[in-house]
């Protein structure tokens, strides 16, 4: 099954032009309906910093381009929309950090907690 859903994923750092085409292919292979500029565009561009691809991927996600991001000490901030029965969720990772950190927000991505969460 497939749940496609708005998302956006933000990347910023340095990388080695050798390792553009792989990276381009790990944000293709996940995220399609790109808006705007091709992929290889908005990340080569001098005036798109951080780098932010806008799109529709499964579930809202893009673990493949992180995973990309992570290995290559690329920070990023992936946004995944809201629909249906998907919250929507804010993840971002910087290089140092051991994990991801993920939390729920809502439709325009300002963070929120259950009231579940604040009770004692």
């Amino acid at each position: 099954m497939s749940e496609p859903i708005g998302m956006s994923l933000e990347i910023g750092g340095v990388l080695p032009a050798a390792l553009l085409p792989d990276l381009i292919g790990a944000i293709e292979g996940q995220i399609t309906d790109i808006v705007g500029d091709s992929v290889e565009e908005i990340l080569t561009s001098t005036t798109n910093s951080p780098a932010r691809i806008d799109g529709i991927s499964n579930y809202g996600m893009c673990d493949d381009a992180k995973e990309f991001c992570k290995e290559h000490n690329l920070s990023f901030i992936h946004n995944s929309g809201a629909k249906d029965e998907y919250e929507a969720s804010t993840s971002y990772w910087l290089p140092g950090m051991k994990c991801e950190v993920e939390f729920k927000t809502d439709a325009s991505f300002n963070p929120v907690i259950t009231p579940g969460e604040i009770k004692p």
